[in-house]
């Protein structure tokens, strides 16, 4: 008997042992990366777009039909355009799977498609399943003037005249019932019924707050979950989520940034700016002359002094300069002190990132030399790119490194690129291609853009290919 217990517990033993070395062979390879689609990039899925083809990348024509143009791939698929007028959805191997459509589009947000043939509107999933039987008049992901996206996941639909919305699995949200195009913003939109009520709703389509009209240019309007636009015979009142005036009559022109405030004139302090809360206080202790929003700041104007705020009414930077300049494109704040305001002699220069760190302070103010600070798009270095004129215009190279500056033994560039600089002669359009010992990789004697991608490589024409060392890989 004991034997047989004996038996019997070494082969479950061994069972379990063989389990566990299963088990084991299964296990998720940590150093597998996913794809992952942030714009930017030239390769999605191992293909690039290139012209009217896809390359892989061992930098060899993949697939190559023919096509009219073709966008980046997105979870292994891709809208193609051929004959100038015929959309399709193909898969990395090439193949088909839908149209032709006079027009499709891919919101990623959602993982959906929306094709149009013949004025009829259909909605696909990534698998390129139709999500529901009907067939719309419209789509649309955007506002009317299609400057903001939704990001609370509806698509807006026109469904025998009238508008709803509907979520990604083609369920209504929203059954189409109204008489024009509207977007949630903070889980409310403002809309109109058939019989003329103007109304703002929740997402479960109850009725937040109702106009009674009077006239054909009343409207109720939702400026934000908090604060809304009634007007009545072109009367403007503010209000709350109760139908209780919120703002005195003195305050005109609202903008919205955050949860926390707003940007309105004061009509009694000459049409000057002030933030105030939802109940009408002010929540910034001054009155600006001036507010202009760049980008994510607001730049405001008090006398000869500029302040910068973020949209929660922080100040980015702790203090006020003479002038205050925001670079979109390399993002960085360029902030100036004069001595005056008769020659503008600068007294200081300095430049912070867009969390209000000091990246450089300029302690080269010759007012001759003008110093443009610009960023490698791909290694996230700092440059500053400095001109001066001494019998015509010259220039040179500083990289900034621990807020110092180092000059750089190169010539003049446009453009540096981890490493790589890139010099445009703009009489005869020839691109040059050195590294940082001057060295010559590339000379490229005909006009024609350059393009730069997140994942290294950067496009000559869109049809020369060159890596992060600046080495022409495709052609």
């Amino acid at each position: 008997m004991k034997k047989v217990f004996l038996i019997i517990f070494l082969l479950m033993f061994s069972i379990l042992s063989g389990c566990i070395h299963i088990g084991d062979n299964n296990e998720p390879d940590d150093d597998k990366q996913e794809e992952t689609y942030e714009d930017g990039k030239l390769f999605y899925d191992g293909l690039a777009a290139l012209n009217n083809k896809y390359i892989n990348k061992n930098y060899e024509v993949a697939i190559d039909d023919n096509f009219y143009s073709c966008q980046s791939f997105y979870k292994n698929k891709a809208i193609v355009l051929k004959d100038y007028n015929e959309y399709y959805i193909i898969d990395n191997t090439g193949n088909y799977l839908k149209g032709p459509y006079d027009y499709i589009r891919v919101f990623k947000q959602l993982d959906l498609y929306v094709c149009s043939l013949n004025g009829s509107w259909t909605v696909l999933n990534i698998e390129c399943k139709e999500i529901c039987d009907y067939e719309f008049e419209s789509v649309s992901f955007t506002d009317v003037n299609e400057s903001k996206l939704d990001l609370e996941g509806l698509l807006y639909v026109k469904y025998d005249g009238l508008y709803g919305a509907i979520n990604k699995f083609g369920n209504w949200v929203i059954e189409p019932k109204y008489t024009d195009v509207f977007i949630f913003r903070d889980g409310l939109a403002d809309v109109e019924t058939v019989d003329g009520r103007a109304l703002v709703i929740d997402k479960k389509d109850n009725i937040i707050m109702e106009l009674k009209k009077e006239h054909n240019t009343d409207t109720i309007v939702s400026l934000s979950s908090n604060v809304f636009i009634k007007t009545i015979n072109y009367n403007r009142t503010y209000v709350n989520r109760m139908g209780n005036k919120i703002l005195l009559d003195n305050y005109s022109n609202p903008k919205y940034y955050s949860d926390k405030f707003i940007h309105v004139w004061c009509n009694n302090t000459n049409a000057s700016n002030i933030f105030i809360d939802y109940d009408g206080k002010q929540v910034i202790d001054k009155i600006f002359d001036n507010v202009s929003e760049i980008d994510q700041f607001l730049i405001c104007r008090f006398d000869y002094e500029h302040y910068i705020y973020d949209f929660n009414g922080n100040l980015v930077i702790n203090r006020p300069f003479h002038s205050i300049t925001v670079n979109k494109d390399y993002k960085y704040i360029e902030c100036t002190n004069y001595k005056d305001f008769i020659d503008y002699k600068v007294v200081e220069n300095l430049f912070y990132d867009y969390d209000g760190n000091l990246i450089y302070e300029n302690t080269d103010l010759n007012p001759l030399v003008n110093k443009q600070l610009f960023r490698c798009r791909y290694t996230n270095k700092c440059y500053l790119k400095c001109e001066y004129y001494d019998n015509g215009y010259k220039y040179y190279i500083e990289e900034i490194i621990d807020k110092k500056v180092v000059r750089l033994n190169v010539d003049s560039t446009t453009i540096v690129y981890n490493g790589i600089f890139i010099y445009q002669d703009y009489i005869s359009d020839k691109y040059t291609i050195k590294d940082i010992n001057n060295n010559v990789l590339y000379n490229i004697s005909s006009g024609g853009s350059i393009r730069f991608y997140s994942d290294g490589y950067f496009t000559f024409r869109e049809s020369i290919i060159f890596d992060l060392n600046g080495i022409k890989v495709f052609e």
